[in-house]
């Protein structure tokens, strides 16, 4: 690969840094590699030397798993006024990549390292398949959520240990909406409620069904609801990566901006914005926001002590007491 990145230099996609422009050609997790360019030239330059290498290394690309995936702005209908009947003229943008004279299927969703990955940086597809594996898992544990044999205290265990992993996998770096939360509450409360010998008619809210469960939605530990517990994941890797050394690779890319004119429209929901989002819940508006945050996170044992939802040290009496998440 380095022999790759040696020959594409300057191909791939433009990254600022502290005023300094560096370029992202490759991303690679063991053979999982992710090819990047910001045009479709550049990008089958870089595809045709990345075939090269791997020839003279005797290994050879798999043109069949290989797909092409073009990020951008949703798709919207522009009508063509030039025609007699004003014809809706879709404004995808198409890329034409070939590998050994066959060209490589193009997609607009695309499954990589676990994680599901729209072209329209969306989190639809990601939540879709997680929403979809847990009613999978929770169809296998059947006949052990609604025994009456089983304790309490197990179907808390599986949910804990399968359930909770399974709708949570890659959490840390969702960008999702109110919806996406909704949906995957949903899924958990299938399986609580299933365990209580329950279901939606009876009428039972979503916080009796955590109390028959002895659970709470924003309990300290892993007993707290599926979403508390994105949020806490969400913000106990933001303290991870803001306290990583400026050489690092995940930092750098952490830290830098794509360079590029921006688009017309409403710009869209960053990860930045969710963490600034889950911190003031956690009484800390009006406190300095992200910049006072990135201080105190390099404090670990407070840092731990704030993600479950505790003030951090030094915050007024009021923001300690009753507008406390867990008290």
């Amino acid at each position: 690969m380095r022999e790759v990145k040696a020959k594409v230099n300057g191909l791939g996609m433009k990254l600022r840094l502290n005023e300094a422009n560096w370029s992202l050609v490759a991303s690679l997790f063991a053979d999982d590699t992710v090819l990047m360019a910001e045009n479709e030239r550049n990008l089958q330059r870089v595809v045709d030397e990345f075939q090269s290498v791997c020839k003279r290394r005797k290994l050879k690309v798999n043109v069949g798993k290989s797909k092409v995936m073009v990020f951008e702005r949703a798709e919207t209908e522009v009508i063509d006024f030039a025609t007699p009947y004003r014809v809706a003229v879709p404004t995808g943008t198409k890329c034409e990549i070939t590998l050994r004279g066959e060209r490589m299927e193009e997609v607009k969703e695309f499954k990589y390292l676990g994680t599901v990955m729209c072209k329209h940086g969306s989190m639809e597809g990601e939540i879709r398949e997680r929403a979809v594996k847990g009613r999978q898992v929770i169809g296998s544990l059947g006949r052990i959520m609604k025994g009456r044999s089983v304790s309490m205290e197990v179907k808390r265990g599986l949910r804990n240990s399968i359930i909770l992993s399974t709708l949570t996998y890659a959490s840390e770096t969702w960008t999702w909406s109110r919806a996406h939360q909704s949906r995957i509450g949903a899924v958990e409360m299938s399986y609580l409620r299933g365990a209580c010998g329950l279901t939606r008619w009876d009428g039972e809210s979503n916080e009796s069904v955590y109390e028959r469960c002895g659970m709470s939605e924003k309990a300290i530990g892993i007993e707290c609801g599926v979403v508390e517990r994105v949020k806490r994941n969400t913000l106990r890797w933001y303290g991870h990566v803001e306290r990583k050394q400026g050489e690092e690779f995940v930092k750098k890319v952490y830290g830098s901006e794509v360079v590029g004119p921006g688009v017309r429209g409403r710009p869209p929901v960053r990860w930045q914005n969710r963490v600034e989002e889950y911190v003031k819940e956690r009484n800390m508006r009006g406190r300095g926001g992200l910049e006072q945050v990135r201080r105190e996170c390099w404090n670990r044992e407070n840092w731990r002590h704030f993600c479950p939802g505790h003030p951090l040290e030094g915050s007024s009496r009021r923001e300690q007491g009753v507008g406390a998440i867990d008290r």
